[in-house]
């Protein structure tokens, strides 16, 4: 039983703890503004960071556009520079000139700034500088996401659903030997007359304990 606990447990557990959403703050659009930000994972993993804006004009692109992979996919043209940080140490940095659609979830596009990997728990420091005037994005409420990525969430419902497989017989194979075990070993119980009567032993209905007959 443990040990089919332990079997599901262990991918809920490496897949729950990670911090998925690290970054989720309002990006300002003026020429000239720094998007500043500390943050903390608990674990080394690879993040997608993007600037998410809601599907209204003058982004309301058709969904087939958006998700496409060909010219008539839509680009948003920039001049942003992205900077990760640990300790004063620049370990990334990227230049865009241009954004491309990275994902499209409730209604939020999400185009791609870059792809992150944190090599190991701790305290980083995320600086996007904007030197384009995005001012007309305004309307669509732009957002800085870094998310712990699609890569991640797929190996997450395949590792749990393997130990859900795999755990679940083992545990009831558990539950059953114990409760097997626990009727072997129970010991034989007297089971008591009324009125101080001799006492019956269980399986031997013609057997009485009790004390010896006087002639």
């Amino acid at each position: 039983m443990v040990i089919g606990t332990a079997v599901y447990a262990l991918p809920v557990v490496r897949y729950g703890y990670p911090t998925h959403v690290p970054v989720r703050s309002p990006f300002r659009t003026d020429p000239g503004a720094v998007f500043h930000q500390d943050f903390t994972v608990r674990t080394a993993e690879a993040y997608s960071l993007d600037l998410g804006c809601r599907d209204v004009a003058p982004l309301d692109y058709s969904l087939s556009d958006f998700l496409s992979s060909g010219p008539s996919q839509p680009r948003l043209p920039c001049d942003i520079s992205v900077r990760l940080s640990r300790g004063g140490t620049v370990i990334q940095s990227e230049h865009l000139e241009a954004l491309r659609p990275a994902s499209y979830c409730n209604g939020i596009g999400y185009w791609h700034l870059a792809y992150v990997r944190l090599p190991s728990a701790g305290q980083y420091t995320l600086e996007i500088r904007n030197r384009s005037d995005l001012t007309w994005l305004e309307g669509t409420g732009p957002m800085v996401r870094m998310d712990i990525g699609g890569p991640f969430y797929e190996n997450a419902i395949y590792s749990k659903l393997f130990g859900l497989i795999v755990g679940a017989p083992i545990g009831l194979l558990g539950v059953v030997l114990f409760f097997l075990e626990l009727k072997r070993a129970a010991p034989a119980e007297l089971c008591a007359a009324p009125n101080g009567g001799p006492r019956t032993l269980p399986g031997n209905s013609g057997v009485s304990e009790g004390p010896p007959s006087v002639s």
